[in-house]
């Protein structure tokens, strides 16, 4: 069985445009070919799912840099441990709660004297204004569950990267934004969801 696992942004999308138009004809193919497509990004669930409706995709999908696994209910043919059942899906999650990271991510910037800004702090408008995008795209990506992206607007940047570690949390850099995570992996979350496809078929 073949399976197709994708990032969005800068991927699947046009890291400036946010366009999937260049992807079409493939993603008709797999479509054809009845092969799941899994998004796999640091998008809230909010955002991910606004893209699966747009690309009618029905497969399971990873957020929030692995901070969950969501598997549609009744989607695979066996039984597996799901600790949550949440809006017709299964779902298996490693990342902190999102309010306990963004308390983590002040104390840390406390600490270490490094002023940085969270998507918690900015105002829908700002999103939008900083990430390119639409305030209803905005409106989504603030949706957050497993993972804070922030900026780090002054100095000190080393020294709260390193205070971050000492709490036991792990960063990331993405294409626009610093990421403090608990858990999250998105490596895990798709060795975790092949292992329940081979299991299935």
């Amino acid at each position: 069985m073949l399976i197709v696992f994708t990032d969005l942004d800068g991927t699947l999308l046009d890291h400036k445009s946010y366009s999937c138009e260049a992807a079409r004809p493939a993603l008709g193919l797999l479509k054809d070919m009845g092969i799941p497509l899994v998004l796999v990004s640091s998008k809230t669930r909010a955002e991910v799912g606004a893209w699966r409706a747009r690309l009618e995709n029905h497969d399971p999908f990873i957020v929030e840099n692995g901070g969950a696994l969501f598997i549609p209910r009744g989607y695979l043919p066996v039984a597996f441990q799901a600790p949550v059942s949440r809006d017709g899906y299964d779902v298996i999650e490693f990342g902190d709660p999102y309010a306990h990271l963004v308390h983590v991510l002040r104390e840390a910037s406390s600490e270490s004297r490094c002023h940085v800004i969270g998507f918690n702090d900015m105002s829908i408008e700002e999103v939008s204004a900083r990430c390119g995008m639409s305030l209803e795209q905005a409106v989504l990506a603030k949706k957050r569950e497993y993972d804070e992206p922030f900026e780090i607007l002054g100095t000190n940047g080393d020294r709260l990267l390193a205070r971050i570690e000492m709490r036991r949390k792990r960063w990331t850099r993405g294409g626009r934004f610093y990421h403090i995570l608990g858990a999250n992996d998105k490596a895990h979350c798709v060795c975790l969801l092949a292992h329940f496809y081979k299991r299935a078929f």
